[in-house]
């Protein structure tokens, strides 16, 4: 389990730093226009909440095979939710740049998720 939950947070945390450098490189040149300073910070967050949710499924897997699918259908509702609050919360407070909040968070969520659920199918598959 620790060797699972160990290899998941070194591939997150590359992919955290990729995306951050690479971020950091387009907002510098072509979408210079797009940037928000908010970027950075959810960044973190999404790190931050999928390495938690990874050792949650990966526990619950170990204990009880079938409540990793009810698991799994919680922690993405938890997550939708989270982003949706987010995603209000930062409408309130800047409206002028939603959309360009929203696309970079939308960006995010998709990297994120490839990562998470190619990492839970090989997981699954080397834990039947």
């Amino acid at each position: 389990m620790f060797k699972e939950i160990k290899s998941y947070g070194i591939k997150s945390l590359v992919v955290a730093v990729l995306t951050a450098i690479f971020s950091f490189l387009l907002f510098k040149t072509k979408l210079s226009s797009f940037y928000l300073p908010i970027f950075p910070y959810l960044l973190l967050i999404f790190f931050i909440v999928y390495l938690f949710t990874h050792i949650v499924l990966v526990k619950t897997h170990e204990k009880n095979k079938k409540k990793f699918i009810p698991a799994f259908m919680l922690t993405f509702a938890l997550k939708f939710f989270l982003i949706l609050s987010i995603i209000l919360i930062y409408f309130f407070l800047d409206k002028e740049n939603i959309i360009n909040f929203v696309l970079g968070l939308f960006i995010l969520y998709i990297i994120f998720t490839i990562l998470e659920v190619t990492s839970y199918i090989r997981y699954v598959k080397r834990n039947p």
